[in-house]
């Protein structure tokens, strides 16, 4: 299992040059005990009022920052393609690998419906994000360009990524055509921070029967979760429902997803309950209850979301050092990880 930590560096709180001042003993920590990967989301607010602010635009622009910070993988978590020029994205990936010699994994997932009206780009049918798709990994592979029934870009892109590599893909998305998409363009599925514990059992045993009913390779399962803990378990519950329960109460704001992927209209979410299936929070001895549970739910990769947006930065180093001192050694000891 790999692990990887998640940092909200968006503008609801603070400048970006500041948030990345303040995450530096983050970073050197999470590199001390051995983390695989630093992992950022992104959001297009239209105003400081934003419920979900806790990203910022242009999730490849801050892991560019990123990449000179540390020495860890990055990742985006994810990556929204409706925001997103098909031709301009693809050398933006290119070039961030290429900058970061070959650290980069692209989380990527279609993002609301109205972002492709902001940004200009044209609805359209499902197969038209499966064409952008493809598209990408052709001119990421050196493609001379790509020629479909919605999409067409003409000429190929350079640099390519370092060495000349494609970057791992995971698409997200909670309905049968993201995991479709995850076999056919990329190498695993990205579960998003506000999928339930319950739903994303429930998909990744989907993936995992398509995969081998395909009969493809193993595919990795990542997954996003909110991460408060610490040696006083009662505070670090009261910390979670604090900051992580703001993040929750946000995305229930604009509206949520069941266990089932039926939509929840704005503000009918049970934040209580729902933070309780979509966190890890509490002391080491539950964390590593949970993420067992995960491992066993076939989950590869679990991005620990340890710095909601808010929570001081010495409550993020606590939860860190759990995690590094205690939680992942057990769980790397462990038979099942």
């Amino acid at each position: 299992m790999q692990f990887g930590i998640a940092l909200d560096l968006g503008p609801a709180a603070l400048p970006l040059g500041e948030h990345l001042r303040r995450m530096q003993p983050v970073l050197r920590k999470a590199e001390k005990y051995g983390f695989d990967s630093v992992w950022v989301g992104e959001n297009y607010a239209q105003g400081p009022g934003a419920a979900t602010a806790f990203h910022g635009p242009s999730a490849l622009m801050v892991l560019s920052a990123l990449s000179r910070e540390t020495s860890l993988g990055l990742g985006s978590g994810v990556i929204l393609l409706r925001a997103y020029d098909t031709l301009r994205l693809a050398y933006d990936i290119a070039l961030l690998d290429s900058m970061s010699e070959g650290r980069l994994t692209v989380g990527i997932g279609l993002g609301p419906g109205f972002l492709a009206g902001r940004f200009g780009q044209r609805p359209g049918p499902g197969e038209v994000f499966d064409e952008r798709l493809e598209a990408l990994v052709t001119l990421l592979r050196g493609g001379d360009g790509y020629e479909g029934k919605h999409v067409s870009v003409k000429g190929g892109i350079f640099p390519l990524g370092h060495e000349g590599r494609v970057p791992p893909f995971l698409i997200g998305g909670g309905v049968r055509a993201s995991l479709d998409r995850a076999i056919r363009f990329g190498q695993g599925w990205y579960a998003s921070s506000a999928y339930s514990f319950e739903r994303i059992r429930r998909l990744a045993g989907e993936y995992r029967d398509e995969l081998a009913r395909r009969e493809g390779g193993p595919g990795r399962v990542a997954v996003n979760r909110l991460t408060v803990l610490g040696r006083d378990a009662g505070r670090a519950r009261e910390l979670g429902a604090r900051y992580a329960g703001d993040i929750v109460a946000a995305y229930a704001a604009v509206g949520s997803l069941d266990d089932r992927g039926t939509p929840i209209p704005p503000g009918e979410t049970d934040v209580a309950a729902a933070l309780s299936q979509r966190s890890i929070i509490g002391d080491a001895d539950e964390a590593v209850r949970s993420v067992q549970e995960y491992a066993r739910a076939g989950v590869t990769d679990v991005q620990f979301r340890i710095a909601p947006v808010g929570m001081p930065v010495e409550d993020t180093l606590e939860t860190l050092d759990v995690l590094g001192d205690v939680v992942i050694p057990r769980l790397r000891a462990g038979s099942q990880l």
